[in-house]
């Protein structure tokens, strides 16, 4: 199976309470997800240690930036 995460959140060096609460839930995803399944965390800066995808925007990065790959790479 194919997951894709929006991690936009996760990965924030100045954590506040919803990048913290991001940032253990997708931990916790990562852990139960069978290791046969294809995960990419979507984010808009590297992520240490896991697969992930950069997409770049400056406004509306849900709206337009996922939308559109989540189209292209369903």
């Amino acid at each position: 199976m194919k997951i894709g995460i929006d991690a936009s959140r996760y990965a924030d060096e100045k954590a506040t309470g919803v990048e913290w609460y991001s940032w253990h839930i997708i931990n916790s995803l990562l852990k139960i997800i069978p290791k046969s399944d294809d995960v990419v965390l979507y984010s808009r800066e590297a992520i240490e240690g896991q697969p992930y995808k950069i997409l770049k925007a400056k406004r509306f990065w849900t709206l337009g930036a996922l939308s559109k790959e989540m189209r292209k790479n369903p």
